[in-house]
C-alpha cells in the first residue's frame, strides 16, 4: 500500500495540494495499521522500570534484568534484557506481550513477526523469540525464531507464522528470553537487545525457523515465561508422525492438568497453559 501512495505522489506531487494532503493521511493511516495489534512495539515508553503493555521477569529490588537501553534501532529507546546471577545462580530472562501475561489483542492472521536485536550469547545460549495465537483460550498457530550465534549490530529476524486451523485469532502472546543450548542452565552475562517489533510477510529463505529439532529426536523446551504466574508457552518437537501426550505435574508428582493429546506428524508444536486456577507450585 506504501509504495502505491508513493509512486501516486511523486506523480501528482504539484497536480493538487488536497491530493498531496490525502496521500499524507492515507501513509500515515498505513503506518498506524501496521503496528495497531502490537503494543509499544519500539519500547519507546516504560512506567515504573517496565515497558509498558509488557509483563517482565523483573522483581525489585532482588530481580532487575529488563532495563531500558538508548541504544535503540530506531526511536530513542530498546529493550535490554540480561541473565543476571543472583546468589551464585544465572537468573531467566524474559518478556511477555500483555500487562499480567494476558497478551495483546488481535484480528487477522500475519505471516511473521519481524524485530530487530542484537545478541551476546555466553557458552552457547539461545536468544529465543516465541509467538502463540490463540482463539478463546486455545492455541490455533505459533512461530520462533533462535539464534545461539552473537550478533553486535541490530539485525532483523523474521519468525514464520505456522497455523493449526484455518480460524482468526483474538489473541496473540509474544515472547522473548534468553535459553540453555543444552539441558544445563544459562550463563550470566548473556544478553540480548529488542526493538521495532512489526507484523510483515514471512520469510523465504527457511533461516528464520528453527528447524533442527526435527533431526534430533524427541524434544520438550523450557516453558516461557518461567517461572509462572498465569500463562506459559510449551515447545516440543515431534521427529516422526507418533501420538503425543503432554502433562503438566505439580511439585509433589500429582497430575494437574493434560494440556496436548493425540496424533502429531513431525514438526515442531506450541501448547498453551492457562495456570491462574492452580495453587503456586
Amino acid at each position: 500500500m506504501k509504495s502505491s501512495i508513493t509512486s501516486l505522489a511523486k506523480a501528482r506531487l504539484f497536480k493538487s495540494a488536497s491530493l498531496l494532503a490525502l496521500i499524507i493521511i492515507l501513509t500515515t493511516l498505513s503506518a498506524m495499521t501496521s503496528f495497531s495489534q502490537i503494543l509499544n512495539p519500539g519500547f519507546e515508553t516504560w512506567t515504573n522500570g517496565n515497558p509498558d503493555n509488557w509483563q517482565t521477569s523483573n522483581n525489585p529490588p532482588v530481580l532487575i534484568n529488563v532495563t531500558q537501553s538508548s541504544d535503540a534501532h530506531g526511536g530513542s529507546s530498546a529493550l535490554k534484557g540480561t541473565v543476571t546471577a543472583v546468589a551464585g545462580f544465572a537468573i531467566p530472562v524474559a518478556i511477555i506481550s500483555g500487562t499480567n501475561e494476558k497478551g495483546f489483542s488481535i484480528n487477522e492472521r500475519p505471516e511473521a513477526l519481524h524485530g530487530w536485536y542484537k545478541f551476546t550469547s555466553v557458552n552457547g545460549d539461545i536468544f529465543e523469540i516465541n509467538i502463540v495465537y490463540s482463539k478463546n483460550g486455545s492455541g490455533i498457530g505459533a512461530a520462533t525464531f533462535r539464534d545461539s550465534a552473537s550478533v553486535t549490530n541490530y539485525t532483523e529476524f523474521v519468525a514464520n507464522s505456522i497455523w493449526e486451523s484455518q480460524d482468526t485469532p483474538d489473541t496473540i502472546y509474544i515472547a522473548a528470553s534468553i535459553t540453555s543450548s543444552t539441558q544445563g542452565n544459562i550463563h550470566a552475562g548473556s544478553t540480548f537487545l529488542l526493538d521495532d517489533l512489526v507484523f510483515g510477510t514471512a520469510s523465504t529463505t527457511g533461516v528464520s525457523n528453527d528447524n533442527s529439532a526435527l533431526n534430533s529426536g524427541f524434544s520438550l523446551e523450557q516453558n516461557y515465561p518461567n517461572p509462572v504466574s498465569q500463562n506459559t508457552t510449551i515447545q516440543y518437537s515431534v521427529p516422526q508422525a507418533s501420538p503425543v501426550t503432554l502433562k503438566v505435574y505439580d511439585m509433589l508428582g500429582q497430575q494437574v492438568a493434560t494440556i496436548a493429546y493425540g496424533y502429531c506428524s513431525a514438526g515442531s508444536y506450541y501448547a498453551f497453559f492457562n495456570a491462574s486456577n492452580l495453587p503456586a507450585g
